[in-house]
């Protein structure tokens, strides 16, 4: 499933008609699941994330910054565990060596 900040909306059965909607109206959902996933190629979710928490503190969702790369080759799971975190898109359609390089040069972890 691909959230709507991303290029997907494939989503499941209880999202229909929502796919579109708001980040911040998913929240909720998300949260009752215990699910977060990063969105490919977009970084937008985090901050939607991290505003959801901060109004919502009692929930069991914790933002964890990650986003799926594209890479020339395939993609790219990142994820940063700590601060700072970019502010700026990863570039995509580079080689898989560069967005690796560039996801350890931000403080991240890949996961292929």
């Amino acid at each position: 499933m691909h959230a709507p900040w991303s290029v997907g909306k494939a989503v499941p059965a209880d999202f229909q008609g929502r796919a579109c909607a708001p980040a911040a109206t998913l929240w909720p959902t998300l949260a009752s699941l215990g699910i977060l996933s990063p969105s490919q190629d977009e970084i937008g979710a985090w901050a939607d994330a991290v505003a959801w928490k901060q109004e919502h503190p009692q929930s069991r969702l914790a933002p964890l910054w990650g986003c799926e790369i594209t890479t020339k080759v395939g993609h790219i799971l990142a994820y940063i565990f700590q601060p700072p975190y970019p502010t700026r898109r990863f570039p995509a359609f580079r080689s898989f060596a560069a967005s690796v390089r560039r996801i350890r040069e931000a403080g991240g972890v890949c996961i292929k």
